[in-house]
């Protein structure tokens, strides 16, 4: 009994212990865990400061734009990021206050901004005035619809705040290009404030290198800054990015500095960065500098250059030259193969005689018995129809040629009513472009039904034989207000 006890009393012991142990354990842990968790918080609090940053952000790249002190928004973005120290966007956050304070160290401008104003004081002006924010980002996108970049177009219709410092020196011309190279690598805070494509949208606080980089490269013709992502505005580009692109502005200004600002570009164009080519050819085109365009795009052309030989001869066209287009004629007089670069060509730039080109393509095809044939119709088809305004209409008499050449397939359906999905969805295309060039229906549209498309066809051709020749041919080639079946 005594040996029994003693044995009991040994196991109590150990049992004891262990849970000492354990407990000094547990203690440790939560020791360890009090001691990390300040360092290492939770995903929640991360995010409640990462919300609460991007709406202090917000609120003052609004009262940015409005032209609140600078002062004042530096205290109160400083206090922000104290306060939300948890938030990613601290660093982010950390750089504009930078750039703000350096605008407050800055000296103040002169009163008074006028067309005399001393080009370096108007440079000192531009954090504290207001400047157009989409001319800062953009200043080379080429716009189609008004055929010309943002800043030529802006400074033409006088689209400005006043005072506008930035837009008073673009006004001076190129003599202003040389104390704007020394601001390429300023990151002083702007008045100008934006919104950020990618992301939360946030607001984007443009810097005085981005306009000076707008400035020099309108004012220059030329394009510097090669494409980063998403990353537009150099200001948010690396010192060593940024100071890499400013020594290559100043190898063109030192090389071209006594040429005219023709040559200067031509001169960019042929020992800058070869993606930017086509973009800095765009430029000499919309200001109708053609002559000078095209003494790069011919010898481009000729030698296989300019990087992508199509856009090569897009612009070639857009710039007065019918080579492209009459090499596409020798082409087909020899029986070589056209392919769909040049069609597309044709689609967007072409004249009555290319079109005619292509009506005689299509007449001499056999889809029906050639699979090559086939296929080569079928591309013309599916080309013409980028084809827009008066190009859509020279396109007309492409399109009745189709028609024409595959009047066996669409009169058989038309004889036995097959069912809907056997009717060539080519035929579709030529007759909605039909319809879309003129205006009329021809008794088709989106739910007919076989029979009804065939009929279609058929009335393209009555309608083509009895007034539409005259009317849209392209010999003419002064098509009249549309007639006929509707």
């Amino acid at each position: 009994m005594q040996i029994r006890t003693q044995k009991n009393r040994s196991g109590l012991a150990r049992f004891w212990l262990a849970v000492v142990f354990g407990l000094c354990a547990v203690v440790g842990a939560v020791r360890l865990q009090a001691q990390v968790s300040p360092d290492d918080p939770d995903s929640e609090a991360k995010v409640v400061h990462d919300s609460e940053l991007l709406d202090a952000w917000d609120k003052i790249a609004q009262r940015i734009r409005r032209g609140e002190s600078w002062d004042v928004l530096s205290a109160d973005l400083r206090v922000a990021i104290e306060r939300y120290d948890l938030s990613e966007h601290v660093g982010r956050c950390q750089q504009l206050l930078t750039s703000i304070d350096a605008v407050i160290k800055s000296p103040p401008p002169a009163a008074d901004i006028s067309d005399e104003t001393d080009v370096a004081v108007l440079i000192q002006a531009l954090p504290s005035t207001s400047i157009l924010h989409r001319l800062a980002i953009v200043p080379n996108f080429y716009y189609e619809s008004v055929e010309q970049f943002v800043w030529d177009y802006y400074a033409e219709r006088m689209v400005t705040f006043v005072p506008d410092p930035a837009m008073v020196l673009y006004s001076r011309g190129p003599m202003v290009i040389d104390p704007l190279i020394e601001c390429l690598g300023d990151v002083r805070a702007t008045r100008s404030v934006g919104t950020s494509e990618e992301g939360y949208r946030t607001p984007v606080v443009v810097r005085v290198c981005d306009v000076a980089l707008g400035l020099i490269e309108s004012l220059s013709g030329c394009t510097f800054r090669e494409s980063r992502g998403n990353t537009h505005l150099i200001s948010e580009w690396t010192p060593e990015e940024r100071s890499a692109l400013e020594q290559s502005i100043r190898r063109w200004r030192s090389e071209t500095q006594t040429m005219s600002l023709t040559d200067a570009i031509v001169w960019q164009i042929e020992n800058g960065p070869e993606k930017l080519q086509i973009q800095m050819v765009d430029t000499l085109i919309a200001r109708k500098r053609n002559a000078e365009a095209l003494v790069y795009l011919q010898k481009a052309y000729r030698e296989g250059g300019g990087g992508n030989p199509s856009q090569t001869a897009i612009r070639l066209v857009q710039a007065g030259s019918r080579e492209p287009l009459d090499h596409i004629h020798q082409l087909a007089d020899k029986g070589s193969r056209i392919d769909r670069d040049m069609v597309m060509l044709i689609a967007h730039h072409g004249e009555p005689r290319d079109f005619q080109l292509l009506v005689s393509l299509v007449e001499s095809s056999t889809p029906g018995v050639e699979r090559a044939s086939a296929q080569m119709v079928q591309m013309i088809v599916e080309s013409l129809r980028a084809a827009k305004d008066r190009q859509a209409v020279l396109a007309v008499p492409v399109h009745v040629a189709v028609i024409r050449i595959m009047e066996d397939e669409w009169s058989e359906l038309l004889a036995a009513s097959a069912p809907r999905h056997a009717f060539p969805p080519i035929l579709d295309m030529s007759v909605y472009a039909i319809q879309r060039a003129t205006g009329l229906g021809f008794g088709m549209k989106d739910e007919s039904d076989t029979f009804d498309r065939a009929r279609s066809c058929r009335a393209v051709l009555t309608w083509w034989e009895e007034e539409g020749e005259g009317a849209y041919g392209l010999e003419q080639n002064k098509p009249h207000a549309p007639v006929g079946i509707r």
